[in-house]
């Protein structure tokens, strides 16, 4: 979509901290996608931006917070999201061809591969997602299995739900 000034985002910033000033740098905080609408900012005023159901927000946490607490009544939820994150110090090529048919097996779930460096050695954080949690269970019993074939140690890490 193509990037527009939003006139309202534009006064916002205007009328609050740089009036009179808004050079290019800062009226990039004005421009938006087009069709998309405001989220008001009750902290610094640089608004974000809602499509459909995608919501940009700042990244500084205070101002994406505040935001949001202005926002999340009117946010709708989908169904839970289940996650398990299993770590091994195996590099990512020794696990992507069963990792692959271990995704076959289970096309309802989202698998991710998060290969690492840490202290000299090679490891990898593989994250398992999905709404139904006896299928999410299984795959990651599966996953370690896999892990433990190949010669490493899976360890069960904290995965947001």
């Amino acid at each position: 979509m193509p990037l527009v000034l939003d006139a309202e985002a534009k006064r916002i910033l205007d009328s609050h901290r740089w009036r009179g000033e808004l050079n290019a740098a800062r009226l990039r905080m004005a421009q938006i996608p087009e069709g998309a609408r405001l989220l008001l900012n009750p902290v610094s005023r640089a608004p974000g931006f809602a499509i459909g159901n995608v919501h940009v927000l700042p990244g500084v946490p205070s101002i994406m917070q505040g935001i949001f607490n202005a926002l999340k009544e009117r946010l709708e939820g989908g169904e839970r999201l289940f996650a398990k994150c299993v770590g091994c110090h195996l590099a990512e090529s020794q696990i992507a061809q069963g990792l692959g048919a271990l995704q076959q097996r289970f096309l309802d779930l989202e698998i991710g591969s998060y290969p690492y460096f840490r202290h000299g050695e090679f490891g990898v954080s593989l994250v398992l997602r999905g709404s139904d949690g006896t299928r999410l269970e299984a795959a990651t019993e599966e996953l370690k299995a896999l892990i433990r074939s190949l010669g490493g140690e899976p360890t069960e890490e904290p995965a947001e739900e």
